[in-house]
């Protein structure tokens, strides 16, 4: 979830004005848009891998 998060913010926020919320929203609510995650699927598929682990806490 974090490699996600973090490849997020670099394509959304990382030097980025947005004069509005509206904006904003609009612009996160399109990179999880199935048209964008295709663009970014070579990309993606390097940082989600199957070999997830899960720390017990």
């Amino acid at each position: 979830m974090e490699r996600l998060w973090k490849f997020f913010k670099k394509k959304v926020l990382y030097n980025r004005y947005y004069p509005t919320f509206q904006e904003f929203k609009a612009s996160c609510m399109q990179f999880f848009e199935k048209k964008n995650l295709k663009k970014y699927r070579k990309q993606l598929e390097s940082l989600l891998t199957e070999n997830m682990q899960i720390v017990s806490a």
